[in-house]
């Protein structure tokens, strides 16, 4: 068994960051943050939830 099967799953801290930034959690903290900037960091938060979770990303796309 690989050691991805044997662990339980985890959310790593960039998901976490990310769900946060792209939810608007955090906007006190990129208050400051250049427009250009922060909607790279969405736009790369983005693409990397898609990678990683394309059917829970899809679904919620749709609500």
């Amino acid at each position: 068994m690989s050691r991805t099967e044997t662990e339980e799953p985890r959310i790593t801290r960039r998901t976490l960051d990310c769900v946060r930034l792209i939810g608007g959690l955090d906007d006190t903290i990129y208050k400051d943050a250049p427009a250009e900037m922060l909607g790279a960091f969405r736009t790369d938060c983005r693409r990397g939830l898609q990678e990683r979770l394309p059917m829970c990303y899809a679904q919620a796309k749709r609500t």
